[in-house]
């Protein structure tokens, strides 16, 4: 995780954004339940907030070549995709 802050500051990505890039780094799926702590530092909230910040972050991330996958079936999920993340 320690290695992600430099791409917060290189795509202006918020405090949220940021940890959330961090979270999805690993190149698996999460679903949006699962990013709510290390995202907000809340265990419960509104599911909505994390589609929110992925929303917010895909265009600060796209002209580096970074995308966010959905899984819109049942749970909300995503996953990163892009250069250096494991597929």
């Amino acid at each position: 995780m320690s290695a992600w802050p430099e791409y917060a500051d290189r795509f202006g990505l918020t405090k949220c954004e940021s940890k959330l890039f961090a979270a999805l780094a690993d190149g698996e799926a999460h679903s949006s339940e699962s990013l709510m702590v290390p995202v907000t530092g809340r265990q419960f909230g509104a599911v909505n907030t994390i589609a929110v910040h992925v929303m917010r972050m895909r265009p600060k991330i796209a002209g580096a070549g970074f995308s966010v996958e959905s899984n819109r079936r049942g749970n909300p999920g995503y996953r990163l995709v892009g250069p250096g993340i494991p597929s």
